[in-house]
C-alpha cells in the first residue's frame, strides 16, 4: 500500500498565522518535516484581550497573531504603581493607570511655595515670602491640587506698617506662620486726631503707624486738670489746658504782700482783696497810708485823732486833727492866756489850751478898791 501519507499542518496550513492574542512559537511547515511545527502560544496580559493590571500601562503592542514573539508587554506605572501616590511636597496633577492605557499617566507635579517644606515657591519647602502667610496646606502627596497657598498679610505685606494713629500690635509675616500676624491696634486719646480730653495736656507723640507700642498718651494738667484753681493766696498766671497743648500751661503764681496770709507792712492798708485761687490776676495790693506811712506823724498844729496802720487793715486810720485856738500858729483870745503846748503832731491829743485871764477876761476891770 502506499505509505506515503501528507497531513496538513495546524494554525493555517500553508498561510501560517494563529489567532489574535497569539504568537508563532513554531516555525512553517515546508513539506519536509515528520510533525506539525505551526505552534502558536497565547500572548501573556489577556491573550485576544491585550490589558495590564492596575498600576500598569500597554507598553507593547496586542499580538496580531502574525508575530513570532510575545509583544503584549506591560510596565509598572510610576509613582507607586498600583497604590498612585506622590512624594511630600507634590500633588497628583495625572490619573491612575487603570491597566488599558498606553502610556504611564501617573504624573506628580511639584507643589508650589516649597515643596515639601511648604515655603513660597521653595520646591520642596513649603514657606511664603515675607509679608505672607501659608493659606493652605502642606502637599502630602495623595490629593490632586496643589494645597500650598500663600496669602499676603495685611496692613503692608511685606512693609508691615499701620495707618497713622494707630500702632503695629501683631509681629511681621516673615512667611513661615500658619495665620495673618500683622495686627494694627488703635492708638488712645483719637487715634488719628491725637488730643486729650480738657484739663489735659499730649505728653506723648502721635502714633505714625510705624511703632510697636502706643505713644499717644495725656497727662493731667497742675492745680486742678479740667477744673483750673489755684490755692488760696495765688492765682491763675498760665491758661486753662484744653487737650490739643503738648505741655502743661496751668501756672499758679503766689500772690504778693503775704500769699495765703494776705497783710501789709506797718504803715500800709489792704486796699485790694485777698487772692481765693480762681482770679487770673494778683488782687492783694497796699496803699502807704497817709500821714507819715511807717512813721505815723500829723504836721505842727495837728494831733494824731486815728490810728497807726499796723498791715492787717483794710482803711487808712492815720487821722490828723487841727489842734484848737490857731493850730499851727497856737494863739488865745484877747483876755485868755496858754496854758498848754502848741501841737508838734506827734501827740494824740490837743495840748493848746487857752485860760481865761482872772479879772474880767476880755474885759479886764478890777473890783471897786482896786487898781489894775
Amino acid at each position: 500500500s502506499d505509505t506515503q501519507k501528507c497531513a496538513s499542518c495546524a494554525n493555517g496550513g500553508s498561510s501560517y498565522t494563529c489567532t489574535a492574542g497569539n504568537y508563532k512559537s513554531g516555525s512553517a511547515c515546508t513539506g519536509t518535516g515528520t510533525s506539525d511545527t505551526q505552534k502558536c502560544t497565547g500572548c501573556a496580559n489577556g491573550g485576544s484581550s491585550y490589558t495590564c493590571t492596575t498600576g500598569n500601562y500597554k507598553s507593547g503592542s496586542a499580538c496580531s497573531g502574525t508575530g513570532t514573539s510575545d509583544t503584549q508587554k506591560c510596565t509598572s506605572c510610576a509613582n507607586g504603581g498600583s497604590s498612585y501616590t506622590c512624594t511630600a511636597g507634590n500633588y497628583k496633577s495625572g490619573t491612575a493607570c487603570s491597566g488599558t492605557g498606553t502610556s504611564d499617566t501617573q504624573k506628580c507635579t511639584t507643589c508650589a511655595n516649597g515643596g515639601s517644606s511648604y515655603t513660597t515657591n521653595g520646591g520642596s519647602s513649603y514657606t511664603c515670602t515675607a509679608g505672607n502667610y501659608k493659606s493652605g496646606s502642606t502637599c502630602t502627596g495623595t490629593g490632586t491640587s496643589d494645597t500650598q497657598k500663600c496669602t499676603s498679610c495685611a496692613n503692608g505685606g511685606s512693609s508691615y506698617t499701620c495707618t497713622a494713629g494707630n500702632y503695629k500690635s501683631g509681629t511681621a509675616c516673615s512667611g513661615t506662620g500658619t495665620s495673618d500676624t500683622q495686627k494694627c491696634t488703635t492708638c488712645t486719646n483719637g487715634g488719628s486726631s491725637y488730643t486729650c480730653t480738657a484739663g489735659k495736656y499730649k505728653s506723648g507723640s502721635a502714633c505714625s503707624g510705624a511703632g510697636t507700642t502706643d505713644t499717644q498718651q495725656c497727662t493731667n494738667c497742675a492745680n486742678g486738670g479740667s477744673t483750673y484753681t489755684c490755692t488760696a493766696g495765688n492765682y491763675k498766671s498760665g491758661s486753662a489746658c484744653t487737650g490739643t497743648g503738648t505741655s502743661d500751661t496751668q501756672k499758679c503764681t503766689s500772690c504778693g504782700n503775704g500769699g495765703s496770709s494776705y497783710t501789709c507792712t506797718a504803715g500800709n492798708y489792704k486796699s485790694g482783696s485777698a487772692c481765693t485761687g480762681t482770679g487770673t490776676s494778683d488782687t492783694q495790693k497796699c496803699t502807704s497810708c497817709g500821714n507819715g506811712g511807717s512813721s505815723y506823724t500829723c504836721t505842727a498844729g495837728n494831733y494824731k485823732s486815728g490810728t497807726a496802720c499796723g498791715g492787717t487793715g483794710t482803711a487808712d486810720t492815720q487821722k490828723c486833727t487841727p489842734c484848737g485856738n490857731g493850730g499851727t500858729s497856737y494863739t488865745c483870745t484877747a483876755g485868755s492866756y496858754k496854758s498848754g503846748t502848741a501841737c508838734t503832731g506827734t501827740l494824740t491829743t490837743d495840748t493848746q489850751q487857752c485860760t481865761s485871764c482872772a479879772n474880767g477876761g476880755s474885759s479886764y476891770k478890777c473890783n471897786a478898791g482896786n487898781y489894775k
